[in-house]
C-alpha cells in the first residue's frame, strides 16, 4: 500500500457534528497508514476568508481528496 496525504473535505459551517465526523474518518485513514490533512482541526476565530486561504494551501499539499 502506498502512503498518501489525504485532505478531508466536507461541510463544516452549519454542521453541528462536523468534528466527530472528521475525527472518525481521520482515525480510519491514519490506521490505514495515511497522512491526514484535516481542516476541522484549525484555530477558532479566524474569518471565513482566512479559513479558505489556509484550506487551499493544505489542499495543494495533498495527494488525494476524500469528500464526505
Amino acid at each position: 500500500m502506498t502512503v498518501a496525504k489525504i485532505y478531508i473535505s466536507g461541510p463544516i459551517t452549519g454542521s453541528p457534528n462536523y468534528k466527530e465526523q472528521f475525527a472518525m474518518i481521520s482515525r480510519k485513514l491514519e490506521a490505514d497508514g495515511h497522512i491526514v490533512v484535516d481542516p476541522s482541526v484549525e484555530a477558532e476565530g479566524l474569518s471565513p476568508r482566512d479559513y479558505m486561504r489556509i484550506s487551499l494551501a493544505r489542499l495543494e499539499a495533498a495527494d488525494e481528496i476524500l469528500l464526505l
